[in-house]
């Protein structure tokens, strides 16, 4: 293998904030080379396959040597690569561009990965992109509602026993629907590591409402051409079947061994996507007294946010 200078970008999440849009977006400049996977994993040591749940591992089976014997590296949502030379093997395909990057949500939450990825390089770029966490959760619950992976057809009843578990490993006995969206301890981290001036913290609200001038700000930040990307696109967006039938034959198809699933091409995966699902909409559905106790598991977290960050997140609150 060539010798490959050191990945330097890293956006280390939300989960459910918009990271799919950035990494489409990113991979679209000259200047950055983005990992084929677009979640490696490989810095949170602490998120390891052999510590998932048995339903979180039969979601996500990697076959690593059938992955990596390939000449062209297809594109891959998540994994969780243990091995460097597998981990540096995502971008043999690069060539002078002046960020090698990736994207792993589970960085942000993992207890090590911001001090993983410093001491393989202290110079590296770290963008974090946060949303709403009371959205955000929603978000996160109506993707496993959809697949067939939720406690119930209740958001409230299962956020709620999904936080009595009291469990924040990523990948495990919960969900961790309320955990992921306390982002205070989990931004400080990397803000006590990192120079500031190579942190960047972008907010979903702007993807949506101000994709230009966050796309201004972002390029800006990378010291990188702005060029006319559109970032109002929407990837990775909530869906659903068009009908019953098809909703339940997608909740069997998703709980079935990924072994099997990982065996269907890509292409055949994305035009099955557009001939039977269409896009949802992902306003909470959820009103009066329990909104408001949810609202409560988020706002001492979210004022803390405001003070880390000198910023004004009324519209969380």
């Amino acid at each position: 293998m060539k010798k490959l200078k050191k990945p330097n970008l890293f956006v280390v999440g939300a989960a459910k904030c918009g990271t799919t849009a950035l990494y489409k977006f990113l991979s679209l400049h000259p200047e950055v080379y983005m990992s084929p996977i677009k979640e490696p994993h490989f810095f949170s040591k602490d998120i390891r396959y052999s510590n998932f749940s048995y339903q979180y591992k039969r979601r996500n089976y990697f076959n690593s040597k059938k992955y990596f014997s390939k000449e062209k590296l297809d594109y891959m949502q998540i994994a969780f690569i243990e091995n460097e030379e597998d981990y540096m093997s995502l971008f043999k395909d690069s060539t002078r561009e002046k960020y090698l990057g990736e994207i792993s949500n589970g960085y942000l939450i993992s207890k090590n990965a911001y001090q993983e990825i410093y001491n393989f390089n202290q110079d590296a770029k770290i963008i974090m992109i946060l949303r709403n966490p009371l959205e955000r959760a929603f978000s996160h619950w109506r993707q496993e509602n959809r697949s067939g992976f939720s406690k119930s057809n209740s958001f409230y009843n299962d956020i709620i026993y999904d936080y009595s578990l009291n469990d924040e490993q990523w990948g495990g006995k919960s969900n961790t629907y309320v955990q992921l969206g306390l982002y205070s301890k989990q931004i400080k981290k990397y803000l006590n590591l990192f120079p500031k001036s190579n942190i960047k913290v972008l907010f979903y609200d702007d993807l949506v409402s101000k994709p230009i001038e966050l796309r201004k700000d972002l390029f800006k930040f990378l010291n990188i051409k702005d060029i006319d990307i559109d970032f109002s696109e929407r990837h990775n967006s909530d869906f659903e079947g068009r009908n019953s039938l098809i909703k339940n034959l997608f909740k069997k198809y998703r709980s079935v061994d990924h072994k099997m699933k990982y065996w269907i091409p890509n292409f055949i995966k994305s035009i099955s996507k557009k001939l039977l699902f269409k896009q949802k909409s992902e306003r909470i559905e959820i009103v009066g007294d329990e909104k408001i106790k949810l609202k409560k598991l988020f706002l001492s977290d979210i004022m803390l946010v405001e003070d880390i960050l000198n910023v004004n997140l009324e519209k969380w609150k």
